[in-house]
């Protein structure tokens, strides 16, 4: 599913646009939707984001998180992270996204199709457990993986 279509940008304006995604799931059910001929799965977009808080490091996953899915500005991301408001933060976004990328690409991250998640996790009640991959190579951090 995931490979050589998944870029920057794509995650870029997906991690934007998240909560909008968000908020449609929750009032319509939209799990997939289709950007730049790629299609997303919301499921997929939630796991990178849970990898990207849990291994990447402390600056790349703050800027994913409050930058881009919380859409706060360069200057407030920056203060509330501790550096010179005049820092780019989007750099700690963007080197976050290509290691996104490269742990896909090189397979460390496990990709599902979500399509009936909803009806998956309704009828385990408590929603997804996490475990740790065994799938990284020497010197690598493992990902977490969600299990059904």
């Amino acid at each position: 599913m995931w490979g050589e279509e998944l870029t920057v940008e794509l995650l870029r304006n997906t991690f934007r646009n998240l909560q909008l995604w968000r908020a449609l799931y929750e009032a319509q059910g939209l799990e997939t939707i289709r950007c730049d001929g790629v299609e997303l799965h919301i499921w997929d977009i939630e796991l990178l984001l849970n990898v990207s808080q849990r291994e990447l490091p402390v600056r790349q996953s703050q800027a994913i998180l409050l930058f881009l899915v919380e859409n706060k500005s360069e200057e407030e991301v920056a203060i509330w992270m501790g550096i010179d408001p005049r820092n780019p933060v989007g750099m700690y976004a963007t080197s976050g996204l290509i290691r996104l990328i490269d742990l896909v690409q090189a397979g460390y991250i496990e990709w599902r199709s979500w399509r009936g998640a909803n009806e998956v996790r309704r009828a385990q009640g408590a929603g997804t457990r996490s475990r740790r991959s065994d799938h990284a190579g020497a010197g690598q951090e493992p990902v977490v993986l969600l299990e059904e």
